[in-house]
């Protein structure tokens, strides 16, 4: 379990390139008005707002961030961000960190 060991995340050390081709894999298989969820174990932004941004910057035309409040349980709006962007930090909430 990562979270109980915090010296695996100063080992792990990611290539992006693969994210960015995997997105391009999965939104070719995306049907018009279907769901692409991205999600990490990770609450680093490089990984996360920062790959978002870089792929809705590429297809921003096509893809759209719709607010998940509607679609959750109301608990977990807590989590969610300004941006609709849910967040767990291992601190506040006790469990591992996610995006």
């Amino acid at each position: 379990m990562i979270g109980a060991r915090l010296d695996v995340h100063a080992l792990i050390l990611p290539d992006f390139s693969g994210k960015i081709n995997l997105h391009k894999t999965l939104m070719k298989s995306c049907k018009p008005a279907g769901v692409l969820i991205y999600a990490t174990c990770t609450t680093e932004p490089v990984e996360n707002e920062d790959v978002i941004t870089d792929f809705l910057a590429r297809r921003g035309e096509v893809f759209v961030i719709d607010n998940p409040r509607p679609y959750l349980p109301r608990p977990v709006g807590a989590l969610l961000d300004e941006q609709g962007f849910f967040h767990s930090y291992p601190a506040a909430f006790e469990m591992d960190g996610f995006f």
